[in-house]
């Protein structure tokens, strides 16, 4: 971005950075002495003005004096004030005008269904002639606990809204309490909603806009009172969710007769809009102002924001944060040319350093409101000891396992990985037996990274070790920025006929120690390899190519212990060994692959492997070749933050040549009672296995909608969905021998089943039906998130 250009542009649109006189007052109600907050005041003739804060106190600077307030609050009698000289504040009492409902003759259709018509008819013929606007922002932003104030932002920015382009904002001052960095400043007044829009985005719901041309589809309005402004008279409307499943809103909303616009809002989402686990509840109401300051356009004057956020579950509770934002928008200039250099940049929120590292103050560059009393003690006694980490430190049994960022480094228990970078590596099986090991990966130094490993394994009384050197670099290149990564080892170990990247050998050990059957089967590689791989992260996408040596051989079953005893292992098979020199190439485009299906993804996996005694020399010749899939598609109530979505994953391959066992593919089954996407989970605890395979797992993500729409709201507020599942596949075995007990020659595989998603939000109940041939399995499984 041009800031110099930016900074002339602004000091155009801000008269504020020469004003020199500041108007400074109160609003209260004259028979009560009530402070009456968010009053409007506007000088007269201009597009400038504010609103009071919570005790009723504004602050206006002002260009050049006598100027003429006017403060309107509905319900009011609007007050003209003439302001001849500042410094002594303006005492502005109110008289409240009262209005009777005997006046409106409610017959047959509610007339507040016609009203809102109105409403919207007026608003698309002035939006069309609304092309671009400008305006001063000032916005605050309050975060509490129980206590009290944990923290406060401020920022001054002007806000640019292009009716093609959208919404950029730039950021000329701000302010916060001690305990914050500048950089943990995010106040600003961009990225709030208009109320008046035909959708309005929040929390990535897209919420159908109460002045939507289509509005009367979505709800129902009912007009509940009459108030008074200018002699004219304020319709106060209720509105009402007519569709219970889809992103609206409730609460009520201020017309003022004649002109039938909007004058003031106050909606909160309604029940549709609801959030996943750990979110227990989220409680936000949205008041707005509205003004045409003479013109025509109706334009926001505030937005205001007061609620709450629960975040927890079962073990874990952060306490209670309590959010307040209210910003004021001011000195409008309607249908302006803006400059193109605010739209060179994708980001909605960009920083005018000048003005920033000018030094001068909120006030000097903007115009705030009034801090309250409460405002002002925070800023007064949070210090930098009195941390957000601290006022929100989680509670529970489960808390001790949350690091925040005030704490002491820790070891971290089980078979991750310790802040020392070693990693116990431990995994029992009926040929090793228990494998006892650890590995131990250097820190990235200069790009390079080292890594080391080392066992023993008690059944075969064999050692396994191996390392492998990385070094990677950033790149730029046609396509953007990069990274360019090679990579070279070496290990001795035993490895999994078939290859998977569903269940790792420590997790798999499991089955056998509690006297179930070995998921793999197993035999020696002693391998070596080289790769490079290139990342474009524009393109999301990585290639890689690997060059392997390896040398197979048999191994043999050693035991057959278990925990409660009494089940005999089979016997390890026997492979076609020698040595495998080959050449990979690999292609990945989209999402990082995440594994158990725990959320949706668009990816692509190609894989290449080829093996020629001639080319490489070695005792195999085959070429193999892979697909993985994965799609997320939308499906149903594409309004929310979490649409309905329908998740398919493709699993194939095929070869050429003659395959070794060892190079067959695996399509996972279930893992005793676990049961992640991706599997086949009437498939209990053992893979399908084949050299030429097709396989398509699907499941229809249905959410709270079913339980929504029975009026289960309790039960969808805890999260919890329903899920359809399903998977249909065929083996084709060629011939081959040594995998015939995983998978019948030519064998079909087809599924269905139903979930129950989000229990204690981490679980997922799932049943399934073997629809090929008689079978029915239950067990659990990871949430699927998003």
């Amino acid at each position: 971005m041009k800031i110099p250009a930016i900074a002339a542009f602004l000091l155009v649109l801000s008269p504020q950075l020469f004003a020199q006189n500041v108007i400074t007052g109160r609003v209260a109600d004259a028979e009560t002495g009530e402070s009456l907050p968010a009053a409007n005041i506007q000088i007269m003739d201009t597009y400038r003005g504010t609103i009071t804060n919570m005790e009723g106190f504004f602050e206006l600077p002002v260009e050049t004096l006598p100027v003429t307030l006017i403060v309107r609050y509905i319900g009011y009698a609007t007050m003209n004030i003439p302001v001849e000289k500042a410094g002594e504040p303006v005492e502005v009492m109110m008289q409240p005008v009262t209005i009777d409902m005997d006046e409106v003759v409610v017959t047959g259709e509610d007339p507040a269904l016609s009203i809102m018509e109105r409403v919207i008819v007026r608003k698309q013929m002035w939006r069309k002639d609304l092309a671009t606007y400008t305006a001063e922002a000032y916005t605050r932003q309050r975060l509490e606990n129980d206590e009290g104030i944990v923290s406060i932002t401020e920022s001054v920015s002007r806000v640019h809204w292009d009716r093609d382009r959208g919404t950029r904002e730039v950021l000329m001052s701000r302010r916060q309490t001690n305990n914050l960095a500048e950089s943990q400043n995010f106040a600003g007044a961009g990225y709030l909603p208009n109320l008046y829009d035909d959708d309005i985005d929040i929390a990535g719901y897209r919420i159908v806009g109460v002045t939507h041309p289509d509005a009367l589809k979505f709800y129902d309005f009912k007009l509940e009172g009459l108030r008074n402004i200018d002699d004219q008279v304020i319709y106060d409307i209720r509105v009402i969710p007519k569709r219970k499943l889809q992103p609206v809103f409730e609460g009520t909303v201020s017309v003022l007769a004649g002109e039938y616009a909007l004058l003031e809002v106050d909606l909160k989402p309604g029940p549709a809009v609801m959030f996943p686990p750990p979110v227990k509840r989220i409680d936000l109401h949205y008041r707005q102002q509205f003004s045409n300051f003479g013109g025509d356009p109706w334009l926001p004057v505030d937005m205001r924001i007061e609620g709450l956020i629960d975040i927890g579950f079962i073990g874990l509770q952060i306490p209670t944060i309590k959010i307040a934002q209210i910003s004021g928008l001011t000195d409008y200039r309607i249908n302006v040319e803006l400059p193109d250099s605010l739209y060179r940049v994708e980001r909605m929120l960009v920083v005018d350093t000048l003005s920033t590292m000018s030094g001068k103050s909120l006030e000097e560059l903007g115009q705030p409101l009034p801090l309250t009393l409460a405002e002002k003690i925070a800023y007064e006694e949070v210090d930098s000891t009195k941390t957000l980490e601290e006022a929100f430190r989680p509670t529970g049994f489960l808390a001790g396992m949350v690091t925040t960022g005030d704490d002491e480094p820790r070891q971290r228990s089980g078979l991750g990985r310790f802040s020392s970078g070693f990693e116990p590596v431990l995994w029992y099986n009926r040929v090793d037996a228990f494998h006892l090991g650890a590995g131990y990966e250097t820190p990235r130094w200069k790009g390079l990274r080292a890594r080391a490993s080392v066992g023993y394994s008690t059944g075969s009384e064999d050692w396994a070790y191996g390392g492998q050197l990385g070094y990677s670099s950033p790149v730029n290149g046609f396509f953007g920025t990069g990274r360019t990564r090679f990579e070279t080892g070496y290990r001795n170990n035993t490895a999994t006929i078939g290859e998977t990247g569903t269940y790792s050998m420590s997790v798999a050990g499991i089955l056998p120690l509690f006297g179930t059957r070995d998921y793999y089967d197993y035999f020696r590689n002693e391998q070596v390899w080289f790769g490079m791989e290139q990342r474009v992260r524009r393109l999301r996408s990585t290639i890689s190519l690997r060059i392997n040596h390896e040398i197979h051989s048999g191994t043999e079953q050693t035991t057959s212990y278990s925990i409660p005893g009494g089940y005999i292992q089979p016997e390890n098979p026997v492979i076609e060994g020698g040595t495998l020199r080959s050449a990979e190439i690999r292609l990945n485009v989209g999402d990082t692959p995440v594994p158990f299906g725990v959320v949706g993804q668009n990816n692509l996996q190609i894989t290449v492997e080829h093996s020629d005694p001639d080319l490489f020399g070695g005792n195999f010749d085959f070429t193999r070749y892979s697909l993985n899939a994965a799609a997320r598609i939308p499906t149903f109530y594409k309004r929310r933050l979490i649409p309905n979505a329908l998740d398919l994953q493709l699993m194939a391959g095929t070869y050429s040549g003659e395959l070794p066992v060892q190079r067959f593919a695996t399509v996972d089954g279930s893992m005793g009672i676990f049961r992640p996407f991706g599997t086949l989970r009437s498939l209990t605890n053992r893979p399908v296995m084949a050299p030429q395979y097709a396989f398509l797992f699907w499941e229809h993500n249905f959410r709270t909608i079913p339980f929504e729409a029975l009026g289960m709201y309790g039960v969808a507020r805890r999260g919890l969905g329903l899920v359809v599942h399903g998977a249909s596949g065929r083996t084709w075995q060629n011939g081959e021998s040594g995998m015939h007990r995983y998978a019948a020659p030519d064998g079909y595989y087809h599924e269905a089943g139903l979930s129950l998603n989000g229990i204690f939000g981490i679980l997922r109940l799932d049943a399934t039906l073997r629809l090929d041939e008689p079978g029915f399995t239950a067990g659990i499984g990871l949430t699927r998130f998003f």
